[in-house]
């Protein structure tokens, strides 16, 4: 019996790693892509900055 529920176990084990696998490739890929959005987000923001600054000095 313990054997049986090992066996299945084993049989779970594989797909689960294999979608984890998946996931994480997922989140890395959507870890990047919200980092790479941040710094446009920021780079926008010191430049609207700085045209705001240079308006008030003109």
């Amino acid at each position: 019996m313990l054997l049986l529920m090992e066996k299945l176990l084993m049989n779970f084990k594989k797909p689960v790693e294999h979608y984890n696998k998946g996931v994480q490739q997922v989140f890395s890929y959507m870890y990047s892509l919200v980092k790479f959005m941040v710094l446009l987000l920021c780079m926008a923001n010191y430049h609207i900055n700085t045209i705001k600054v240079n308006m008030v000095m003109i």
